[in-house]
């Protein structure tokens, strides 16, 4: 399996027109004040989610085969249950990392192990954005835009950046790094 492969893959992107406002669904007689406030308002998103990507077991600090690249552990039990859990604190690649370790050597000289053997997080993200323009004249306009990155705060950490070499045993499927940062917000206007 290549290091790039995702299985599966959405992404989504949409414009929505609250319906608030002079001819909408709500609001639709009202006046030009409480549609200057209410009505025109935008809301906008972008999603994208994925199945888990591939995620290998390194063979720790040795160097079967090559001095310069320590390569991958051989399996020698059953491949472990992969996810996101908590173990002792810290969030964890493998249901139960004591049991996980157990499914690995390192290898002998000569070996090289097995590259992507499992699968581990996907990713998530929702950006959104809320806006409105004012008509100050004809010629003059007002723009208000909330923008919202990672809407809803989803944490999904980088499968890539697990402690997965065999000689980690104390700390061995343990995330240390996220594919998704905090959400964020940003204000604008914008006069034209």
């Amino acid at each position: 399996t290549s290091t790039f492969d995702t299985t599966h893959q959405i992404n989504s992107n949409w414009v929505y027109e609250l319906p608030f406002g002079r001819n909408r669904t709500f609001g639709s007689g009202s006046g030009r004040v409480a549609n200057a406030i209410l009505g025109g308002w935008d809301l906008s998103g972008v999603l994208r989610w994925t199945s888990g990507f591939p995620l290998s077991v390194g063979n720790g600090a040795a160097w079967a085969t090559n001095w310069d690249l320590s390569g991958y552990a051989t399996q020698i039990g059953p491949t472990p249950a992969t996810g996101t859990t908590v173990v002792d604190g810290q969030p964890n690649v493998f249901k139960n990392p004591a049991t996980a370790i157990t499914s690995y050597r390192q290898d002998f000289a000569g070996e090289v192990g097995g590259r992507n053997t499992l699968r581990g997080p996907g990713y998530f993200d929702t950006d959104m954005g809320l806006h409105k323009t004012f008509d100050i004249t004809e010629a003059q306009k007002l723009q208000f835009r909330w923008e919202v990155y990672n809407a809803f705060n989803s944490v999904r950490f980088d499968g890539l950046t697990a402690n997965t070499g065999v000689d980690q045993v104390s700390s061995f499927g343990n995330f240390t790094k996220t594919l998704t940062i905090y959400r964020r917000m940003e204000f604008a206007v914008r006069y034209s």
